[in-house]
């Protein structure tokens, strides 16, 4: 999250946020989130496929 939000020049955060707020829009996980960082689940692959 840290690295994406350095390369879109917003603050980490923001990127949380932003993919917290996509997901109850969509109602699904996007991401599966742990201590060693985040993951896609299979209904984030499949929406970053599509998308």
């Amino acid at each position: 999250m840290s690295k994406a939000a350095s390369s879109l020049y917003v603050t980490q955060p923001s990127i949380s946020k932003a993919v917290q707020e996509l997901e109850a829009e969509l109602g699904i996980t996007i991401l599966d989130r742990k201590n060693k960082g985040v993951v896609f689940t299979k209904d984030g692959t499949e929406l970053l496929f599509y998308s």
